[in-house]
């Protein structure tokens, strides 16, 4: 039987994007998107979920659908609706569905993730973030780890090497090497260290995950809880 995969796909060209495909050959569909000349920046492959037969990732794109419809990209061309591949969310966001769906049937060992980052693609990742970070404002408060569901003394892993972990702690800063620090300033730190450029204006969220998922989208779930929660609340009013 011919393997399929379900694969990520990123692209700093639009960094708020993921495309989610699939194919037999995840190497060789990546070459073919980056023999195109119609994108500024190469596509990168984020992971591979092994799946038992073809069409697997139409079945994810329901699912997705069916939990958010807002997250498939969509354009209507002639009067007619066509659904893209991409998805509004983070690659991590994204992987973390796979994760889920492995750990619910047992085959965890069909997962694979790309560990590697050359320098070039963290900086170019890292700029795209950084341009996220400029809609921010610079009023934000800082993280609050139990408020998001985060408990005190909780790992969190960077996003560009998971060997380097922090703990929380209760004033919204973490522990790292036995100091204390603000997460935004030791992302910052680490990625001077491994890219020698500075960006302006870290947001440590963008940086970190727990559990697997970025910390930022993290919050974005959270505070998506909370506006449902009083909508409803003032429906029950009204």
């Amino acid at each position: 039987m011919v393997k399929n995969f379900i694969y990520i796909f990123t692209n700093p060209s639009f960094s708020k994007y993921v495309k989610i495909g699939s194919a037999t050959d995840p190497q060789k569909r990546l070459n073919d998107a980056n023999s195109s000349t119609w994108t500024p920046k190469a596509f990168r492959l984020y992971g591979t979920y092994e799946t038992a037969g073809e069409n697997a990732d139409k079945i994810l794109h329901k699912l997705i659908e069916r939990l958010d419809d807002e997250l498939r990209v969509s354009d209507v061309v002639k009067g007619h609706e066509r659904k893209r591949e991409f998805f509004e969310m983070s690659p991590e966001k994204a992987w973390a569905i796979l994760e889920d769906i492995a750990t619910i049937s047992g085959t965890e060992k069909r997962l694979w993730k790309n560990e590697k980052w050359t320098t070039d693609e963290m900086i170019e990742d890292a700029s795209s973030t950084s341009n996220d970070d400029k809609t921010v404002s610079k009023a934000s408060k800082r993280f609050d780890f139990e408020k998001c569901g985060i408990p005190l003394g909780s790992t969190l892993k960077f996003k560009y090497d998971d060997t380097i972990q922090v703990k929380t702690l209760a004033d919204g800063n973490v522990e790292y090497k036995g100091e204390k620090i603000s997460l935004s300033k030791l992302s910052e730190n680490l990625m001077v260290e491994r890219t020698g450029k500075r960006w302006k204006g870290y947001q440590g969220p963008a940086y970190f995950t727990f559990d697997g998922k970025l910390l930022k989208d993290i919050k974005a779930d959270y505070m998506a809880a909370q506006r449902q929660t009083a909508n409803e609340a003032d429906d029950e009013q009204n």
